[in-house]
Formats: structure tokens, C-alpha cells, sequence
């Protein structure tokens, strides 16, 4: 049976993985190792459910506001460590959609408390739930879920070519 994996590489991020019913096969936090996705533990983890035929995993983008250059650099790295372990568990099975368009392709917002609200009817034995203390549930987990259920259905989905802005000339 045909299995389909979303990422979400943040440094609170998840792993889910559903069948072609959406059924959860797994879902994880993101491994993280030293600040950083651990690649060999997603390696693992994208090996322990079977043959995988498409993996979704969120394009980081570039935003104005807060964030600090070393939480980017982290983003970026760990995004980078995590492409690496999907090219190596599921060598071709790569799409890499950035948030506004997975999101706008499946008709879901910027809410993250709707995302997880949606989930839970759209996938089965799905648990959003961190740990069994846990009173507030994981968007992370949600949208990991999503990018699943978007890398299942990614042909109806193609993601626009980037245009390179051409360089302004140096005077």
C-alpha cells in the first residue's frame, strides 16, 4: 500500500505519515539533535513504515519581523538535514511546497487552531497530542498531517516554477 509522508522541519515540527484512506500510519515530533533535526533518526523513522511514495516537506520562506538570524540559520539547517534524509530514504519522491500554497491548495488559512480542528476529522487515529499530559493539542502535528495529505495528492497540486528576478547590474 502506497504511503505518504508530510514534514514540517521546524524545531517544533512533526512527521506524519498516512495511507492512500488517510489513515495515520505515523506521526512523531521532528527528531532533533543539538538545536537541529537529526537526519539519521528521520532516515529511521521514514524507513520504519515501509516504501513511501511521495514525502511533502515544507519549504521554509524567508519573513520580516522578530525572528533572530540564528532561528533562520537553524530553520534552514535543519530544512537541509531532513531533505537530506528524505533523498536518501525515498530517493525521488521529493515535493516542496512553501506553507502559503500547500495551504491555499487544500482551502485551509493562516489559523493554525482551525488546521488541527480540521485535522482531526480528516484523519483517523490521528493524535495531536505531544505526550499523554498534553492538554493543548500540536499544530505542528496538524499541519505535518496536512503536508501528507497534500503530498498525496500533489499531482492535482503543481507547484508553480520560481522566476528568478533578474540582477540589477553593478555600477
Amino acid at each position: 500500500m502506497p504511503l505518504y509522508c508530510g514534514i514540517d522541519p521546524g524545531k517544533t515540527g512533526a512527521i506524519c505519515i498516512i495511507d492512500e484512506h488517510c489513515f495515520v500510519q505515523l506521526i512523531a515530533d521532528m527528531p532533533m539533535r543539538d538545536g537541529l533535526v537529526d537526519g539519521l533518526a528521520t532516515l529511521k523513522l521514514l524507513k520504519s513504515v515501509g516504501e513511501v511514495k511521495r514525502v511533502a516537506l515544507e519549504r521554509p520562506v524567508a519573513f520580516s519581523g522578530p525572528a533572530s538570524k540564528s532561528a533562520l540559520l537553524s530553520l534552514g539547517a535543519s530544512f537541509g538535514i531532513a531533505k537530506g534524509a528524505v533523498d536518501c530514504a525515498a530517493p525521488g519522491s521529493l515535493v516542496l511546497p512553501e506553507p502559503a500554497f500547500w495551504k491555499k491548495s487544500l482551502g485551509l488559512d493562516k489559523d493554525k487552531s482551525n488546521s488541527s480542528a480540521t485535522a482531526l476529522v480528516q484523519f483517523p487515529g490521528l493524535n495531536l497530542f505531544k505526550t499523554t499530559r498534553c492538554t493543548t493539542p500540536s499544530h505542528d502535528r496538524a499541519e505535518a498531517a496536512w503536508l501528507a495529505y497534500f503530498a498525496l495528492h500533489s499531482d492535482e497540486y503543481p507547484i508553480p516554477e520560481k522566476k528568478k528576478k533578474p540582477r540589477k547590474p553593478k555600477k
